[in-house]
């Protein structure tokens, strides 16, 4: 990884990684179908981003961006479906 994107990766990495853990105790605290399904989507939101990173910085992937679609669009549809029970509670 060329030196000038070392720090701005590492702190992506460190917003990406605080997003999943945060969604991850919001599941743990209030243990609802929706929380988890949020936490699932931040899960594979995280993948997707490191999907694409090895495939960058680390050794190419056959089939990459079918695998990082699948998951960010995995994620996009698991964030949105936790999030309706509570929009509709309004």
């Amino acid at each position: 990884m060329p030196a000038a994107l070392r720090v701005p990766v590492f702190a992506y990495v460190c917003v990406i990684v605080c997003m999943a853990a945060q969604a991850i105790g919001r599941a743990l605290h209030l243990r609802t179908t929706a929380s988890w399904c949020v936490a699932a989507g931040a899960i594979s939101f995280m993948a997707s981003d490191s999907l694409l990173a090895i495939d960058k910085f680390v050794a190419p992937i056959p089939g990459v961006y079918l695998w990082v679609l699948g998951t960010y669009y995995l994620a996009q549809w698991l964030i949105v479906h936790g999030m309706l029970p509570a929009l509709h509670e309004r």
